[in-house]
Protein backbone atom coordinates (compact mmCIF):
# COMPACT_ATOMS: atom_id res chain seq x y z
CA UNK A 1 0.00 0.00 0.00
CA UNK A 2 0.96 3.53 -0.64
CA UNK A 3 0.08 7.07 0.64
CA UNK A 4 -1.76 9.73 -1.14
CA UNK A 5 -1.48 13.01 -1.43
CA UNK A 6 -5.22 14.51 -1.96
CA UNK A 7 -5.94 17.32 -4.59
CA UNK A 8 -7.87 20.15 -3.42
CA UNK A 9 -10.12 23.13 -4.62
CA UNK A 10 -11.05 26.27 -3.10
CA UNK A 11 -14.16 27.34 -4.29
CA UNK A 12 -16.03 30.72 -3.27
CA UNK A 13 -18.64 28.68 -1.42
CA UNK A 14 -15.89 26.58 0.94
CA UNK A 15 -15.02 27.70 4.42
CA UNK A 16 -11.92 29.44 4.90
CA UNK A 17 -8.74 28.68 6.37
CA UNK A 18 -8.41 26.90 9.37
CA UNK A 19 -11.94 26.50 9.78
CA UNK A 20 -12.40 24.22 6.97
CA UNK A 21 -12.51 20.92 7.61
CA UNK A 22 -10.97 20.25 4.31
CA UNK A 23 -8.42 22.67 5.18
CA UNK A 24 -7.60 20.43 8.01
CA UNK A 25 -7.57 16.79 6.15
CA UNK A 26 -4.58 18.73 4.12
CA UNK A 27 -2.59 18.27 6.96
CA UNK A 28 -0.01 21.38 5.57
CA UNK A 29 -0.05 25.20 6.00
CA UNK A 30 -3.02 27.32 5.15
CA UNK A 31 -3.62 30.33 4.17
CA UNK A 32 -6.50 31.75 6.21
CA UNK A 33 -7.77 34.06 3.19
CA UNK A 34 -8.77 31.12 0.66
CA UNK A 35 -11.55 29.10 1.23
CA UNK A 36 -10.93 25.41 1.09
CA UNK A 37 -13.58 24.28 -0.52
CA UNK A 38 -13.35 20.48 -1.89
CA UNK A 39 -11.05 17.71 -1.26
CA UNK A 40 -10.33 15.36 -3.81
CA UNK A 41 -9.19 11.54 -4.20
CA UNK A 42 -9.18 10.38 -7.34
CA UNK A 43 -7.68 10.18 -11.27
CA UNK A 44 -9.86 13.01 -12.68
CA UNK A 45 -8.48 15.35 -14.77
CA UNK A 46 -9.15 18.33 -13.28
CA UNK A 47 -7.32 17.03 -9.71
CA UNK A 48 -5.26 13.76 -9.93
CA UNK A 49 -4.19 12.59 -6.70
CA UNK A 50 -0.33 11.76 -6.09
CA UNK A 51 1.24 8.40 -5.17
CA UNK A 52 4.07 8.67 -2.19
CA UNK A 53 6.38 6.05 -3.24
CA UNK A 54 8.84 5.53 -0.06
CA UNK A 55 12.65 6.30 -1.65
CA UNK A 56 11.37 8.21 -4.30
CA UNK A 57 11.36 12.30 -4.46
CA UNK A 58 8.70 13.16 -7.33
CA UNK A 59 5.20 11.50 -6.53
CA UNK A 60 3.59 9.86 -9.54
CA UNK A 61 -0.44 10.92 -10.61
CA UNK A 62 -2.30 8.43 -9.56
CA UNK A 63 -3.51 7.48 -13.14
CA UNK A 64 0.01 6.92 -14.77
CA UNK A 65 1.19 5.09 -11.76
CA UNK A 66 -1.52 2.58 -12.59
CA UNK A 67 -0.82 2.47 -16.38
CA UNK A 68 3.09 2.07 -14.69
CA UNK A 69 1.53 -0.77 -12.14
CA UNK A 70 -1.64 -2.37 -14.14
CA UNK A 71 -1.42 -5.47 -11.40
CA UNK A 72 -2.12 -2.33 -8.88
CA UNK A 73 -5.17 -1.70 -10.84
CA UNK A 74 -6.36 -5.48 -11.25
CA UNK A 75 -9.40 -5.68 -12.71
CA UNK A 76 -10.58 -2.28 -12.34
CA UNK A 77 -12.40 -0.88 -15.10
CA UNK A 78 -11.25 2.50 -16.62
CA UNK A 79 -12.86 5.15 -18.52
CA UNK A 80 -12.30 4.14 -22.33
CA UNK A 81 -10.46 7.65 -22.77
CA UNK A 82 -8.81 7.76 -19.64
CA UNK A 83 -6.54 4.82 -18.95
CA UNK A 84 -5.21 4.42 -16.03
CA UNK A 85 -8.39 5.99 -13.92
CA UNK A 86 -10.56 5.09 -11.01
CA UNK A 87 -14.24 4.90 -12.15
CA UNK A 88 -15.11 7.00 -9.03
CA UNK A 89 -14.30 9.88 -7.10
CA UNK A 90 -14.23 10.43 -3.47
CA UNK A 91 -14.99 14.16 -2.19
CA UNK A 92 -15.14 15.81 1.41
CA UNK A 93 -17.22 19.60 1.10
CA UNK A 94 -16.51 21.96 3.58
CA UNK A 95 -20.02 24.45 3.05
CA UNK A 96 -20.28 28.04 4.60
CA UNK A 97 -22.23 29.55 1.60
CA UNK A 98 -24.78 27.44 -0.68
CA UNK A 99 -24.02 26.13 -3.78
CA UNK A 100 -25.59 26.59 -7.16
CA UNK A 101 -28.75 25.16 -7.82
CA UNK A 102 -27.22 21.94 -10.42
CA UNK A 103 -28.18 18.69 -11.78
CA UNK A 104 -26.01 15.97 -13.50
CA UNK A 105 -26.57 14.37 -16.48
CA UNK A 106 -26.96 10.69 -17.43
CA UNK A 107 -24.28 9.19 -19.44
CA UNK A 108 -26.40 9.96 -22.75
CA UNK A 109 -26.46 13.18 -21.39
CA UNK A 110 -23.00 13.60 -20.30
CA UNK A 111 -21.74 12.09 -24.39
CA UNK A 112 -24.11 15.11 -25.57
CA UNK A 113 -22.74 17.84 -23.69
CA UNK A 114 -19.30 16.87 -23.54
CA UNK A 115 -19.44 16.62 -27.91
CA UNK A 116 -21.23 20.04 -27.94
CA UNK A 117 -19.49 21.80 -25.31
CA UNK A 118 -16.07 20.35 -23.73
CA UNK A 119 -15.21 23.69 -22.07
CA UNK A 120 -18.40 23.64 -19.49
CA UNK A 121 -18.76 20.20 -19.60
CA UNK A 122 -15.50 18.44 -19.61
CA UNK A 123 -15.69 15.14 -19.83
CA UNK A 124 -18.35 12.29 -21.52
CA UNK A 125 -18.87 10.73 -18.22
CA UNK A 126 -22.61 10.79 -15.84
CA UNK A 127 -22.30 11.58 -11.77
CA UNK A 128 -24.69 10.06 -9.51
CA UNK A 129 -23.24 10.84 -6.13
CA UNK A 130 -23.95 9.49 -2.45
CA UNK A 131 -23.79 12.08 -0.03
CA UNK A 132 -22.51 11.18 3.56
CA UNK A 133 -23.37 13.71 5.81
CA UNK A 134 -19.89 14.25 8.58
CA UNK A 135 -22.22 17.05 11.21
CA UNK A 136 -25.85 18.18 10.71
CA UNK A 137 -25.61 19.29 6.94
CA UNK A 138 -28.36 21.16 5.45
CA UNK A 139 -29.21 20.93 1.53
CA UNK A 140 -31.63 21.07 -1.16
CA UNK A 141 -32.15 18.04 -2.68
CA UNK A 142 -35.13 17.05 -5.45
CA UNK A 143 -38.34 18.49 -5.66
CA UNK A 144 -41.79 19.61 -3.64
CA UNK A 145 -44.63 18.00 -3.65
CA UNK A 146 -47.30 19.62 -4.86
CA UNK A 147 -49.13 19.50 -1.91
CA UNK A 148 -46.05 21.22 -0.04
CA UNK A 149 -45.95 23.83 -2.61
CA UNK A 150 -49.44 24.61 -2.73
CA UNK A 151 -49.31 24.64 0.72
CA UNK A 152 -46.68 27.48 0.86
CA UNK A 153 -48.73 29.57 -1.76
CA UNK A 154 -51.52 29.21 0.36
CA UNK A 155 -49.38 31.09 2.92
CA UNK A 156 -47.35 33.41 1.00
CA UNK A 157 -49.54 35.73 -1.07
CA UNK A 158 -46.72 37.17 -3.20
CA UNK A 159 -46.13 33.46 -4.63
CA UNK A 160 -49.44 33.52 -6.04
CA UNK A 161 -48.62 36.25 -7.72
CA UNK A 162 -45.59 34.57 -9.59
CA UNK A 163 -47.94 31.95 -10.63
CA UNK A 164 -49.64 34.53 -12.29
CA UNK A 165 -46.73 36.15 -13.85
CA UNK A 166 -45.78 32.43 -15.10
CA UNK A 167 -49.58 32.15 -16.95
CA UNK A 168 -49.62 29.22 -14.05
CA UNK A 169 -53.16 27.56 -13.43
CA UNK A 170 -52.95 25.29 -10.29
CA UNK A 171 -55.82 24.10 -10.67
CA UNK A 172 -54.39 20.62 -12.27
CA UNK A 173 -52.56 19.77 -9.30
CA UNK A 174 -55.27 20.54 -6.55
CA UNK A 175 -55.45 16.84 -4.12
CA UNK A 176 -58.86 16.09 -6.06
CA UNK A 177 -58.37 17.24 -9.67
CA UNK A 178 -58.33 14.71 -12.15
CA UNK A 179 -56.46 12.64 -13.59
CA UNK A 180 -54.10 12.94 -11.00
CA UNK A 181 -50.72 13.92 -12.04
CA UNK A 182 -47.20 13.24 -10.68
CA UNK A 183 -46.75 14.59 -7.16
CA UNK A 184 -43.86 16.70 -7.91
CA UNK A 185 -44.93 18.02 -11.00
CA UNK A 186 -46.17 21.46 -10.17
CA UNK A 187 -42.79 22.30 -8.51
CA UNK A 188 -41.11 21.35 -12.01
CA UNK A 189 -43.62 23.34 -14.13
CA UNK A 190 -43.06 26.33 -12.11
CA UNK A 191 -39.00 25.86 -12.17
CA UNK A 192 -38.95 25.18 -15.70
CA UNK A 193 -41.23 29.01 -15.85
CA UNK A 194 -38.46 30.56 -14.15
CA UNK A 195 -35.70 28.68 -16.56
CA UNK A 196 -37.32 30.74 -19.80
CA UNK A 197 -38.09 34.19 -17.45
CA UNK A 198 -36.02 37.12 -17.23
CA UNK A 199 -36.15 39.26 -13.78
CA UNK A 200 -37.70 42.59 -14.28
CA UNK A 201 -39.54 45.37 -11.70
CA UNK A 202 -42.20 43.12 -11.34
CA UNK A 203 -40.25 40.17 -10.03
CA UNK A 204 -38.48 42.89 -7.90
CA UNK A 205 -41.89 43.84 -5.98
CA UNK A 206 -42.58 40.01 -5.24
CA UNK A 207 -39.21 39.48 -4.08
CA UNK A 208 -39.60 42.29 -1.60
CA UNK A 209 -43.08 41.29 -0.70
CA UNK A 210 -41.38 37.93 0.27
CA UNK A 211 -39.09 39.40 2.17
CA UNK A 212 -41.37 41.65 3.80
CA UNK A 213 -42.87 38.56 5.59
CA UNK A 214 -40.14 37.15 6.77
CA UNK A 215 -40.40 38.28 10.37
CA UNK A 216 -44.23 38.20 10.51
CA UNK A 217 -45.27 36.28 13.98
CA UNK A 218 -48.19 34.41 11.94
CA UNK A 219 -45.91 32.89 9.71
CA UNK A 220 -42.45 32.14 11.85
CA UNK A 221 -44.29 29.07 13.56
CA UNK A 222 -44.94 27.15 10.65
CA UNK A 223 -41.69 25.07 9.90
CA UNK A 224 -42.47 24.57 6.38
CA UNK A 225 -42.90 28.36 5.88
CA UNK A 226 -40.20 30.00 7.82
CA UNK A 227 -37.95 27.64 6.42
CA UNK A 228 -38.82 28.90 2.62
CA UNK A 229 -38.69 31.72 3.55
CA UNK A 230 -35.54 31.90 6.11
CA UNK A 231 -33.88 30.58 2.37
CA UNK A 232 -34.86 32.68 0.27
CA UNK A 233 -33.59 35.77 2.11
CA UNK A 234 -30.38 33.74 2.06
CA UNK A 235 -30.00 33.78 -1.49
CA UNK A 236 -31.32 37.13 -2.34
CA UNK A 237 -28.88 38.78 -0.15
CA UNK A 238 -26.26 37.07 -1.92
CA UNK A 239 -27.92 37.55 -5.43
CA UNK A 240 -30.75 39.71 -5.24
CA UNK A 241 -31.62 39.72 -8.77
CA UNK A 242 -31.53 36.31 -9.28
CA UNK A 243 -34.61 34.27 -10.27
CA UNK A 244 -32.88 31.03 -8.78
CA UNK A 245 -33.36 32.17 -5.44
CA UNK A 246 -37.47 31.42 -6.10
CA UNK A 247 -36.66 27.91 -7.25
CA UNK A 248 -34.10 27.27 -4.65
CA UNK A 249 -36.37 28.80 -1.72
CA UNK A 250 -39.61 27.10 -2.95
CA UNK A 251 -39.52 24.39 -5.72
CA UNK A 252 -36.82 22.41 -3.94
CA UNK A 253 -37.30 20.52 -0.49
CA UNK A 254 -34.80 21.32 2.21
CA UNK A 255 -33.34 18.38 4.05
CA UNK A 256 -30.63 17.60 7.14
CA UNK A 257 -28.81 15.26 7.24
CA UNK A 258 -26.28 13.85 10.25
CA UNK A 259 -24.05 11.73 10.58
CA UNK A 260 -24.69 7.93 9.98
CA UNK A 261 -27.40 9.27 6.96
CA UNK A 262 -27.01 8.73 3.14
CA UNK A 263 -28.34 10.77 0.41
CA UNK A 264 -28.55 9.86 -3.52
CA UNK A 265 -28.60 12.25 -5.79
CA UNK A 266 -29.55 10.16 -9.38
CA UNK A 267 -29.11 12.06 -12.39
CA UNK A 268 -31.27 14.86 -13.62
CA UNK A 269 -32.60 15.64 -9.72
CA UNK A 270 -32.26 19.36 -9.21
CA UNK A 271 -30.19 19.82 -5.67
CA UNK A 272 -28.24 22.44 -3.86
CA UNK A 273 -25.96 22.16 -0.47
CA UNK A 274 -26.31 25.18 1.94
CA UNK A 275 -24.09 24.22 4.86
CA UNK A 276 -22.16 21.76 7.04
CA UNK A 277 -19.23 18.95 6.31
CA UNK A 278 -20.53 16.04 3.83
CA UNK A 279 -18.57 12.86 2.11
CA UNK A 280 -18.95 12.53 -1.79
CA UNK A 281 -18.75 9.63 -3.74
CA UNK A 282 -19.60 9.69 -7.26
CA UNK A 283 -18.81 8.57 -10.75
CA UNK A 284 -15.59 9.72 -11.81
CA UNK A 285 -16.88 13.64 -13.54
CA UNK A 286 -16.91 16.86 -12.87
CA UNK A 287 -19.94 17.72 -15.14
CA UNK A 288 -22.75 20.18 -13.25
CA UNK A 289 -25.43 21.73 -15.11
CA UNK A 290 -26.09 24.79 -13.39
CA UNK A 291 -29.36 26.68 -13.23
CA UNK A 292 -28.62 29.67 -11.06
CA UNK A 293 -27.10 31.23 -7.86
CA UNK A 294 -23.71 31.40 -8.98
CA UNK A 295 -21.09 33.08 -10.85
CA UNK A 296 -20.33 30.10 -13.08
CA UNK A 297 -21.70 29.33 -16.28
CA UNK A 298 -25.08 28.53 -16.10
CA UNK A 299 -27.00 25.96 -18.48
CA UNK A 300 -31.25 26.89 -16.75
CA UNK A 301 -32.70 26.04 -20.18
CA UNK A 302 -30.90 22.32 -20.43
CA UNK A 303 -31.78 22.06 -16.78
CA UNK A 304 -35.13 22.89 -16.79
CA UNK A 305 -35.69 19.76 -19.47
CA UNK A 306 -34.51 17.40 -16.96
CA UNK A 307 -37.10 18.16 -14.84
CA UNK A 308 -39.47 15.99 -16.83
CA UNK A 309 -37.85 12.96 -15.46
CA UNK A 310 -38.12 13.79 -11.99
CA UNK A 311 -40.76 11.60 -11.00
CA UNK A 312 -42.05 9.84 -7.97
CA UNK A 313 -40.02 6.58 -8.87
CA UNK A 314 -36.51 8.84 -9.26
CA UNK A 315 -37.38 11.23 -6.16
CA UNK A 316 -37.81 8.28 -3.85
CA UNK A 317 -34.50 6.20 -4.62
CA UNK A 318 -32.68 5.75 -1.40
CA UNK A 319 -28.80 4.30 -1.16
CA UNK A 320 -29.07 0.94 0.53
CA UNK A 321 -26.76 0.20 3.56
CA UNK A 322 -26.20 -3.29 3.17
CA UNK A 323 -25.25 -5.36 6.36
CA UNK A 324 -23.31 -7.82 4.03
CA UNK A 325 -22.39 -11.71 5.40
CA UNK A 326 -19.93 -11.82 8.29
CA UNK A 327 -17.44 -10.80 8.82
CA UNK A 328 -18.05 -7.87 5.86
CA UNK A 329 -18.73 -4.91 7.45
CA UNK A 330 -21.74 -2.46 6.40
CA UNK A 331 -21.61 -1.11 3.05
CA UNK A 332 -23.17 1.67 1.01
CA UNK A 333 -24.32 0.42 -2.72
CA UNK A 334 -26.76 2.35 -4.82
CA UNK A 335 -29.36 -0.27 -7.15
CA UNK A 336 -27.56 -0.09 -11.09
CA UNK A 337 -24.76 2.03 -10.19
CA UNK A 338 -21.58 0.02 -10.25
CA UNK A 339 -18.80 3.01 -10.06
CA UNK A 340 -18.32 2.67 -6.55
CA UNK A 341 -19.29 1.05 -3.27
CA UNK A 342 -18.60 2.59 0.41
CA UNK A 343 -17.58 1.38 3.49
CA UNK A 344 -18.35 3.84 6.50
CA UNK A 345 -17.04 2.49 9.43
CA UNK A 346 -17.45 2.93 12.83
CA UNK A 347 -15.45 0.10 14.24
CA UNK A 348 -12.12 -0.46 16.26
CA UNK A 349 -11.21 -3.10 14.36
CA UNK A 350 -12.49 -4.23 10.72
CA UNK A 351 -11.08 -7.10 8.51
CA UNK A 352 -11.27 -7.24 4.39
CA UNK A 353 -11.07 -9.83 2.03
CA UNK A 354 -9.31 -9.94 -1.32
CA UNK A 355 -11.06 -8.21 -4.34
CA UNK A 356 -9.59 -7.78 -7.77
CA UNK A 357 -9.66 -4.03 -7.55
CA UNK A 358 -7.69 -1.20 -5.79
CA UNK A 359 -9.35 0.74 -3.11
CA UNK A 360 -9.42 3.73 -0.79
CA UNK A 361 -8.83 4.14 2.73
CA UNK A 362 -9.34 7.57 4.38
CA UNK A 363 -10.04 8.30 8.06
CA UNK A 364 -11.29 11.59 9.29
CA UNK A 365 -11.79 12.28 13.02
CA UNK A 366 -9.28 9.66 13.61
CA UNK A 367 -5.76 8.04 13.46
CA UNK A 368 -6.01 4.70 11.80
CA UNK A 369 -3.79 1.93 11.33
CA UNK A 370 -4.06 -0.29 7.99
CA UNK A 371 -2.21 -3.79 7.89
CA UNK A 372 -1.78 -6.30 4.73
CA UNK A 373 0.01 -9.80 5.02
CA UNK A 374 3.27 -7.74 4.15
CA UNK A 375 2.52 -4.43 5.40
CA UNK A 376 1.33 -2.01 8.40
CA UNK A 377 0.63 1.61 8.23
CA UNK A 378 -0.96 4.45 10.20
CA UNK A 379 -1.96 7.60 9.12
CA UNK A 380 -3.66 10.62 10.51
CA UNK A 381 -7.29 12.27 9.32
CA UNK A 382 -7.39 13.16 5.77
CA UNK A 383 -4.12 11.11 4.62
CA UNK A 384 -5.52 8.45 2.40
CA UNK A 385 -3.94 5.17 1.04
CA UNK A 386 -3.93 3.51 -2.08
CA UNK A 387 -4.80 -0.64 -1.43
CA UNK A 388 -3.42 -3.15 -4.52
CA UNK A 389 -6.03 -4.49 -5.84
CA UNK A 390 -6.42 -8.79 -4.46
CA UNK A 391 -4.93 -7.57 -1.28
CA UNK A 392 -6.59 -8.49 2.57
CA UNK A 393 -6.34 -6.44 5.10
CA UNK A 394 -7.33 -4.67 7.97
CA UNK A 395 -8.52 -1.46 9.09
CA UNK A 396 -7.95 -0.78 13.14
CA UNK A 397 -8.82 2.84 15.00
CA UNK A 398 -5.87 3.37 16.65
CA UNK A 399 -6.76 6.99 18.48
CA UNK A 400 -10.17 8.93 17.91
CA UNK A 401 -9.61 12.97 17.26
CA UNK A 402 -13.38 13.91 17.07
CA UNK A 403 -16.76 12.88 18.56
CA UNK A 404 -17.79 11.74 14.82
CA UNK A 405 -14.88 9.19 14.20
CA UNK A 406 -15.28 8.04 10.38
CA UNK A 407 -12.94 5.17 8.55
CA UNK A 408 -14.02 5.21 4.52
CA UNK A 409 -13.20 2.46 2.22
CA UNK A 410 -14.02 3.05 -1.46
CA UNK A 411 -13.67 1.07 -4.78
CA UNK A 412 -15.70 0.31 -7.41
CA UNK A 413 -18.65 -2.18 -6.71
CA UNK A 414 -17.80 -6.13 -6.68
CA UNK A 415 -19.67 -8.69 -5.85
CA UNK A 416 -18.35 -10.74 -2.75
Amino acid sequence: MYALTPAYQTYAWGAVGSTSLVGQLLNRELDETIPYAEYWIGTHPSGCALVNIPGNPDKIPLDSFFQQNPDWIGQGSSIPSHPGSLPFMFKVLSVAKPLSIQAHPDLEMAKELHSKDPTNYPDANHKPELALPLNDFYACVGLRTNEAFLTLVNLIPPLAKVLSMLDIDVSPYLPNAQPMLDQYRLSSVVMQAIAHSSFNDSFQTVYDDINALRLQDSLSSHLLCSEALARFHLFTVEYPQDLGCLSAAFCLQQLRGKPGDGIFIPAHVPHEYLFGNVVEVMACSDNVIRGGLTPKHCDPHILSTMLDRCTHDLMTMIPQHLALDPPNPPCWIIPNISDFMVFDLCEDITSFPSIPVPRIVVCIGCKCGVTSSSVKMDTLPGCPLLIKANTTFTVTCISKTSAFPRIFVVSERVQF
